[in-house]
């Protein structure tokens, strides 16, 4: 049993991982987090200096700067904490650490969609706070919003995930091959959920009436309180989850 899954080991693997993304990452992280900071300092900067009035960018605004922030950091963060692994001199040394093939993919799997992203979102959320407590003009923060984004949520962890098995999976140009994969799977899954729910109806219709495509979409089995959507998502952390274990167990140089 302890050689597939010791506590003490996994601990130490876990704290040596996560120093070793941090040193690979660590500065774009920050980056990446002081993005609505900028753009916010840069906002004031332009009102003074063109119209002499102190004014911060919108709730709005920032909200989108702040999904755009996470997006990127769930783009390219896998790339730079595991892509070296595919490469035979790192992906060796990686082979030869003493932890278990279940240690690894649990450690890279939380780091990935848990630790990362909590931080990215403490930090650009608590950056958000600090600047509305102190400018008037900045309006609420985004945290009461975040905390009811749960679907955008859900798609940075699944996007971290999706990069994180193409990190892995491809051995070069593997950020463009994997949103070329998604970009494949999303016009695959999109065609045939058209093919579902407008089967059977007039399309000349259809595009002349929009209250009409709404309704089928609402009464579809996608819309409402169904809960294939959940069924759907759950499946595709599943498969993820499977397919970045499986490239773990495969992985040789």
């Amino acid at each position: 049993m302890k050689e597939i899954m010791d506590f003490n080991r996994f601990g130490k693997y876990f704290v040596s991982d996560l120093k070793s993304c941090a040193v690979n990452y660590g500065y774009s992280l920050i980056l990446i987090c002081l993005m609505g900071l900028i753009i916010y300092i840069g906002t004031v900067s332009m009102g003074l200096l063109f119209n002499g009035t102190w004014g911060g960018p919108t709730e709005a605004f920032r909200s989108n700067v702040f999904w755009l922030s996470m997006f990127v950091m769930a783009v390219t963060m896998p790339v730079k904490c595991y892509g070296g692994l595919t490469e035979k001199k790192t992906g060796s040394q990686w082979l030869m650490i003493p932890a278990s093939k279940l240690e690894k993919f649990l450690s890279m799997v939380l780091i990935t969609a848990v630790v990362i992203p909590m931080i990215a979102f403490c930090i650009s959320l608590g950056l958000d706070a600090l600047l509305c407590a102190v400018d008037h003009t900045c309006g609420s923060s985004l945290i009461s919003a975040f905390i009811s984004a749960d679907q955008k949520i859900n798609s940075i962890i699944s996007l971290s995930l999706s990069f994180l098995l193409g990190a892995i999976f491809f051995k070069s140009s593997k950020t463009v091959k994997t949103f070329l994969v998604l970009f494949a799977l999303g016009t695959v899954t999109m065609t045939v959920l058209f093919m579902i729910l407008f089967n059977g109806v007039n399309m000349a219709e259809l595009v002349e009436n929009e209250a009409l495509a709404n309704e089928i979409v609402g009464n579809g089995p996608f819309g409402g309180n169904s809960f294939i959507p959940v069924l759907c998502c759950t499946v595709s952390y599943i498969l993820l989850l499977a397919g970045i274990f499986f490239r773990i167990k495969t992985l040789k140089h």
